[in-house]
């Protein structure tokens, strides 16, 4: 076991720095806008977590931009396409909105409730409300609560912050364990990088499910 996590480690690491990564991350990106349930925030803490340690800081900042960048655009290109498919096919996008995982109808009454309060600004609070962001797009186009044009622009800006965030968060907690303790890639993450895996997956699922409960 240990040595099938540890080429897992291994494969993962490099994996994301080549341009299959990149493929994927947008993909995932896209996928989450209209209909995927995972965020790619799951695929982005990872990515910045595998970063090699040693990395300079200059290099650093190069694949946050990169990556943050890379799902910003397939964000862009998911939530554009969902806005087409909400105009032309309203009902059907509807009836099967609602039945992915982590999407309720409460949620659009929220929104509204923000837009109401805050107009413009509340898109900015989309990629910190818990609230995916095809709820958000499906909402704000069946309700006409904002010019299409600007609420593309300012989704896409608010999502392309947190997602840079994201990554330096996942660089951050791997590099302040390595400095706890220096052995601990070796030691306990690598060889056993299958389990955390699976843990960290259980862990992020919880959250989605948490934060997508009615609120009392």
């Amino acid at each position: 076991m240990k040595k099938i996590s540890s080429n897992l480690y291994d494969r993962m690491q490099q994996y994301t720095q080549e341009k299959g990564g990149s493929i994927l991350l947008f993909a995932w990106s896209v996928a989450e806008s209209i209909a995927w349930f995972i965020l790619p925030d799951f695929l982005l803490f990872t990515m910045g977590f595998l970063l090699l340690p040693g990395h300079q800081k200059q290099r650093f900042r190069l694949w946050v931009i990169r990556w943050a960048i890379i799902a910003a655009i397939g964000s862009l290109c998911g939530t554009g396409l969902m806005i087409g498919l909400c105009k032309i096919f309203p009902a059907e996008v509807e009836g099967v909105l609602f039945q992915l995982p982590f999407t309720l109808p409460w949620m659009m009454l929220k929104i509204t409730d923000l837009a109401e309060q805050h107009g413009l600004s509340a898109i900015l609070i989309q990629p910190y409300s818990g609230i995916p962001v095809k709820i958000w797009t499906y909402t704000a186009i069946s309700q006409g609560l904002w010019s299409v044009t600007v609420y593309l622009f300012l989704v896409t800006l608010t999502r392309l912050v947190r997602m840079g965030l994201v990554i330096c968060l996942g660089k951050f907690l791997h590099d302040g364990l390595r400095k706890l303790a220096p052995s601990i890639t070796a030691n306990v993450i690598r060889p056993y990088w299958l389990g955390w895996l699976i843990l960290y997956t259980l862990v992020f699922l919880a959250g989605l499910y948490g934060i997508s409960a009615p609120p009392h």
